[in-house]
C-alpha cells in the first residue's frame, strides 16, 4: 500500500471516528460499519473519507475505539446487552472534542506558551502507538515538551524547580502544593532522562504509556493547578 499522507494518527483516527458516528445522525453504529472488518473483509465509513484501512492503520483505529471509550468521548448506546462497547454513539463531550480537532484544556495551555508545542504533544503521542518505536524517542519527546514548557513559561528561573513553581504559582496554585508540584517534575524528568538515555533500546507498550501519562500529569499540575 502506498504510504498515506498525511498518516493516520492517533488523533486524526479519532477524528475521523467521531465524525463518522455524527453523521450517521448521532444513532447508535457497530464498531465494524465504522472501522470495516479487517480479516473478513469490507471497509467502514472512516474509508470513505480517507480511502482502504491498512492492517496497520486497522489496528491503530481499533485500538483509539477502545481508548475513546476509558474518554468518555463514546458509550455504549445500551441497544444491546450482549454486544455493548462495540454499538456506540457520541457522547455530548465527544461532540464538543470534534467541534474543537480534539484539543482540550491542557493543549490549550500548552499554546499560551508556545505554537509547537501542542505539536509536540501529539508526536509524543503517535510514538506511544507506533507499532515499533524505538523507545528511547518517545522519552526524548517528553523530555523535550516539558523543558521546552518550563523555558517558555518562566525563562527568568535558573532550573527546572524553579521554573515549575514559579508557573504553577503564576497560574493559581496554593502555595503549599508548590513543593509537590516542582518535586513530582524533577521526579518525572529523572525517569524519562533515563529511558532516554537507556542503552537497550526496549521498553513494553505498557511502559510507553505510562511515560506519556506522568508527563502529561505532571504538565497539567503545573499548567492547570
Amino acid at each position: 500500500m502506498v504510504e498515506r499522507n498525511p498518516p493516520l494518527t492517533p488523533k486524526r483516527a479519532k477524528l475521523l471516528i467521531l465524525k463518522s458516528l455524527v453523521e450517521d445522525r448521532g444513532l447508535h453504529s457497530h464498531k465494524s460499519s465504522v472501522l470495516g472488518r479487517m480479516f473478513s473483509g469490507g471497509q467502514g465509513t472512516i474509508a470513505a473519507h480517507i480511502g482502504d484501512l491498512s492492517r496497520e492503520e486497522f489496528g491503530l483505529a481499533n485500538r483509539c475505539w477502545v481508548e475513546m471509550l476509558a474518554e468518555g468521548l463514546i458509550e455504549p448506546s445500551g441497544h444491546d446487552a450482549m454486544d455493548p462497547d462495540n454499538w456506540c454513539w457520541p457522547t455530548e463531550a465527544g461532540r464538543a472534542a470534534l467541534a474543537r480537532g480534539l484539543a482540550d484544556d491542557l493543549d490549550d495551555a500548552l499554546a499560551s506558551l508556545g505554537a509547537d508545542l501542542p505539536g509536540l504533544r501529539e508526536r509524543a503521542q503517535e510514538l506511544r502507538w507506533a507499532s515499533h518505536p524505538d523507545p528511547r524517542e518517545i522519552a526524548g519527546c517528553l523530555v523535550e515538551l516539558v523543558d521546552q514548557s518550563l523555558r517558555a513559561g518562566a525563562p527568568e528561573q535558573p532550573d527546572r524547580r524553579r521554573k515549575a513553581r514559579a508557573i504553577a504559582e503564576a497560574r493559581g496554585a496554593a502555595t503549599e502544593d508548590l513543593d509537590d508540584i516542582a518535586a513530582s517534575l524533577v521526579q518525572t524528568q529523572k525517569r524519562l532522562q533515563g529511558e532516554k538515555h537507556r542503552p537497550v533500546a526496549s521498553i513494553p507498550g505498557r511502559t510507553k504509556a505510562e511515560l506519556l501519562a506522568a508527563a502529561e500529569g505532571v504538565l497539567r499540575d503545573i499548567l492547570l493547578p
